[in-house]
């Protein structure tokens, strides 16, 4: 694949990865974005030599309509949500394309909040709501429509820039979660890859890097009391000791929901917080210390380290392997006293050395399956106790033994 270059036409000038057909359209804000943050992510892009499109130079006087089509030849979009992000019309009118298509389920969209808080663009509150619906937008027909759009996005998993000590920490998750997505799309997956996010910009002090693409579901039927019997075992934040716990259980059960929405809840509690997901890909590709240094974020492993000098909090998901948290159990006496660390794993025998207690996922029980299998499989829910339907529901709930992502997949087929 060629690198990216600029190619102009009368109406006009893009960036656009060459010999491939654009698979990425960045929505953005062009004033505000273009010289600095987009331009950094547009190298990292060309450099992991992802397929993308980036408007470099429209005018006013262009077709937004160039635009829309471009929206159209895409399979994944980014949209970057910035201070000045309302005051584009063709921005807001380009979000409104993006989530048509989404809605359609022929792209997938990736909301990025940069220096922006997510309530504030779920709800247009704050300077970004006092903005969209300022002096230059009054009496626009089609601000409900943006101010929809606006909402929806949010209901889909993306980054927010207060999670991220450095911009350069960003970019590398943006563009790790836009390959995701299209190897996801390149395999024929079907249904929504990134999905929404329940975790606010406000008071943040530590990042996400997501490996997999799965949402906390609070609506699986049995949650809040697995949650709860987690947070027993960890102990509420009063408790000065350290406490490490392992979340076991076979793919599919609902670790990683349980370990996200555990941090989703208590990460207001600690400043130094980290959710890191996927660990087990990861360290293929890039050995067992990348989680180390990951944590350390470029410091040296020593007491000055942020993470042994602060209470933390810390998810770490999908541990394959002992070596991959061996420097924790080398530095153990290091971590302060009440942290909280939870670490899912499918074999218990990779983190036994340092977890305190496990917590084992059990499947759902029969009632709790068929409920979630219903949801999936019929519309009208009154459809499932009419016929033959029971009978089948059974058989399929007793096949995926109390498995959610089986019962979840079994239903859409």
């Amino acid at each position: 694949m060629a690198a990216a270059s600029s190619s102009s036409s009368s109406s006009t000038s893009v960036s656009r990865v060459k010999l491939l057909p654009p698979r990425v359209f960045v929505n953005f804000r062009g004033d505000e974005l273009r010289d600095n943050f987009i331009s950094h992510l547009e190298k990292a892009l060309k450099d992991e030599k992802v397929p993308y499109f980036i408007d470099n130079h429209l005018v006013p006087s262009d077709d937004l309509e160039i635009l829309f089509k471009e929206i159209e030849d895409s399979k994944v979009a980014l949209a970057v949500f910035s201070q000045q992000y309302p005051e584009s019309k063709w921005c807001l009118d380009e979000l409104v394309k993006i989530m048509e298509k989404v809605k359609e389920d022929k792209l997938k969209v990736i909301p990025i909040f940069f220096k922006v808080k997510v309530e504030d663009v779920k709800h247009q509150t704050g300077e970004f709501g006092l903005k969209l619906t300022g002096r230059g937008n009054r009496g626009e027909s089609n601000i409900a429509k943006w101010k929809n759009a606006l909402t929806s996005v949010t209901a889909k998993k993306g980054l927010t820039s207060a999670m991220y000590s450095t911009e350069r920490d960003l970019i590398v998750d943006i563009v790790e979660a836009v390959k995701q997505a299209l190897d996801k799309v390149n395999q024929g997956g079907e249904g929504t890859i990134l999905r929404s996010i329940n975790i606010s910009s406000e008071s943040f002090n530590g990042n996400i890097f997501s490996e997999t693409i799965e949402q906390p579901r609070r609506d699986l039927p049995g949650t809040e009391q697995r949650l709860k019997k987690l947070e027993d075992i960890l102990f509420d934040f009063k408790c000065a000791q350290l406490r490490i716990i392992g979340i076991v259980g076979m793919p599919g059960i609902g670790k990683t929901t349980l370990a996200e929405l555990y941090f989703n809840r208590w990460n207001h509690e600690l400043v130094f917080n980290k959710l890191i997901l996927g660990i087990r890909e990861k360290s293929k590709d890039h050995g067992s210390n990348w989680l180390m240094n990951r944590l350390l974020n470029g410091q040296d492993l020593n007491d000055k380290a942020d993470m042994f000098t602060k209470r933390i909090l810390l998810v770490l998901d999908d541990v394959s392997h002992k070596d991959q948290v061996d420097f924790l159990l080398k530095n153990r006496q290091r971590i302060k006293g009440g942290s909280k660390i939870v670490i899912t794993t499918r074999d218990k025998t990779s983190i036994e050395e340092l977890v305190d207690d496990t917590y084992v996922v059990s499947g759902l029980n029969v009632r709790e399956a068929l409920q979630l299998f219903n949801s999936h499989a019929f519309d009208d829910q009154a459809c499932c106790a009419t016929g033959n339907f029971p009978n089948l529901s059974k058989r399929f709930v007793d096949y995926a033994e109390g498995n959610p992502r089986v019962l979840e997949e079994l239903g859409k087929e």
